[in-house]
């Protein structure tokens, strides 16, 4: 663990602020599991099984991130896979990006990262997938019981306000832009709305059918001279 937290801190001085943040979870649901179940048994009876089209799946999306670039042309990368005892496998991503592809404006911002819940007259498997997996919620006074309550509060402060256009002059994440457009779906019987939406990458989450939260880690207007304190932090949490 020590020489992991050491390797990672050489790549922050080499590569300097990390970019973007990744939080891939596993989906118990993927046909590949499901298909190798054996009679009635469910994925938490296949561990094993559950863990292995995992890791082939956390392959392939890191093949996605620094080889085809689909987020953007890519120096450094360094993960950490977690498994929680009651919580499925998942894995933290750190990424940094060559010069010309960090997000300095709120439109670079934009193209990567969506905090909406898609067309689906546009883009059917889109809209399935982040209504299935990038929803937060329901939480607050209609199930003051879920894990992301405290103090009566969800600590990841959800549901969003609606925002017209991304801001990105606040200290670390940025607030996404998050419309009013009408689209809305039912939850637990409460209606949930683009407030609730958990910012992700169209692309990435359409094609793995996964809960996959991208975060801009990096303040895009003081890049060159982000605090290495939070930059400690992050890889201590990540490692």
């Amino acid at each position: 663990m020590v020489q992991n937290y050491q390797d990672a801190m050489a790549i922050c001085r080499w590569a300097c602020c990390p970019d973007v943040f990744v939080t891939f979870t596993c989906n118990p649901q993927w046909p590949e599991i499901k298909r190798a179940l054996l009679f009635g048994q469910q994925p938490q009876d296949r561990s094993n099984l559950v863990t292995e089209v995992f890791k082939i799946k956390l392959k392939e999306l890191i093949n996605d991130i620094h080889k085809k670039h689909i987020l953007g042309h890519t120096i450094a990368g360094i993960y950490v896979i977690e498994f929680q005892m009651h919580g499925l496998s998942h894995a933290h991503i750190l990424i940094f990006f060559v010069e010309d592809c960090k997000p300095h404006t709120v439109e670079d911002v934009d193209r990567m990262i969506s905090a909406k819940l898609s067309n689906p007259e546009i883009n059917r498997l889109a809209h399935e997938t982040v209504t299935k997996c990038m929803m937060h919620g329901a939480c607050g006074a209609a199930f003051p019981n879920a894990p992301c309550m405290e103090e009566n509060k969800c600590e990841k402060q959800y549901p969003h306000k609606f925002q017209s256009k991304t801001m990105t002059d606040v200290n670390r994440y940025p607030i996404y832009q998050c419309r009013d457009t009408g689209r809305t779906l039912l939850a637990h019987g409460v209606e949930l709305d683009n407030r609730w939406v958990v910012p992700h990458n169209v692309y990435l989450s359409t094609k793995y059918d996964a809960h996959i939260n991208i975060e801009v880690c990096n303040n895009i207007h003081q890049s060159s001279t982000y605090s290495s304190t939070f930059i400690k932090d992050m890889i201590v949490q990540l490692l």
